[in-house]
């Protein structure tokens, strides 16, 4: 089985190490060193690669490397008020392409008045439905999302599994390997 290739987008402290940590492990650390560059991680189990690269603007140049992925996770930090710019930043190269993108809502416990509603708004603007690409995360809360969230990653990914979508795309379906519409899922 060919490993799936995962890149993990977002600013810098947005969350990406420790939701990253907590999707693998179920555990974080409390002080997660930041990423300089890039972290390439290997999960033999699940046959994934996920690349996490850093937040830092001079990383930018590294995301055509990685435009083949399977799939993209873009983080947006939620303890602050939310910024249009530090997502559109990583669109404008990945809707270049016919990609999966999952958006992530990191520090879904500290987050900052409206960052959320905001978020969801923004996502309705680019015609996605947030209830199907968004999932929000938090380090005291991994028992809660990090299982929907992994399921959602293995139906994107090998969708023949045969994963009961209606859990985290929110539709009733009469087939659990029936595919949620293309606009739920990718861009």
């Amino acid at each position: 089985m060919r490993s799936k290739a995962i890149c993990l987008l977002g600013e810098k402290s947005a969350g990406k190490t420790t939701m990253l940590q907590g999707l693998r492990s179920g555990a974080v650390s409390d002080n997660p060193l930041p990423t300089l560059v890039y972290d390439n991680q290997i999960d033999s189990t699940n046959h994934r690669v996920y690349t996490e690269l850093s937040g830092d603007p001079k990383s930018l140049s590294l995301i055509a490397q990685h435009l083949k992925n399977d799939l993209f996770l873009v983080c947006v930090d939620l303890s602050k008020p939310f910024d249009v710019s530090a997502v559109d930043v990583y669109l404008e190269q990945l809707l270049t392409i016919d990609v999966q993108i999952v958006f992530i809502g990191c520090k879904q416990d500290i987050a900052h008045i409206g960052a959320i509603d905001e978020l969801r708004a923004y996502l309705k603007k680019l015609d996605l439905n947030p209830d199907s690409c968004l999932v929000l995360t938090s380090k005291n809360t991994i028992e809660q999302w990090r299982a929907p969230l992994e399921e959602k990653l293995n139906y994107i990914l090998n969708p023949s599994i045969g994963a009961n979508i209606s859990q985290f795309f929110g539709t009733q379906t009469s087939s659990a390997t029936s595919p949620p519409s293309n606009q739920t899922i990718s861009l």
